[in-house]
């Protein structure tokens, strides 16, 4: 089960720059009027994120994909990290880490229905900020 997963994921977004896009007609028309008012969802990620650069923070993105996420993230956290079942996607994201100048040894490709691979108490801060 988990190789076929694997296997789906791994096909579905290994082309470069899959997206929806509609070909034609009203659709066509609707999508390109409408698209302006899409809302970046990374963007409301990183907005609602506190900034904990400095104090150890360290952000884990499950199903990172291409990494678009953390990449925004790497100026409010010490370490981003990011996990991907998709063996293509890693690499992309891996790559993309490479170009500027990141060290890509942050993405990771595994499973987390099997476990992650890191430590039970990696992510875990001993000083919790909280503001209201």
């Amino acid at each position: 089960m988990n190789d076929y997963k694997k296997k789906v994921y791994d096909k579905a977004y290994g082309n470069e720059g899959m997206f929806y896009e509609p070909s034609h007609g009203l659709m066509e028309f609707l999508y390109e009027k409408l698209r302006k008012y899409e809302i970046n969802r990374y963007q409301v990620t990183y907005n609602l994120l506190p900034s904990l650069k400095g104090k150890g923070g360290k952000l884990l993105d499950v199903s990172c994909g291409d990494g678009d996420l953390l990449f925004i993230c790497m100026e409010k956290f010490d370490e981003c990290y990011g996990v991907d079942i998709s063996k293509v996607r890693v690499e992309r994201a891996r790559k993309r880490a490479l170009e500027k100048h990141i060290d890509g040894r942050y993405f990771y490709e595994c499973n987390v229905d099997e476990g992650l691979p890191f430590s039970n108490s990696f992510f875990r801060r001993r000083n919790l900020y909280c503001s209201t």
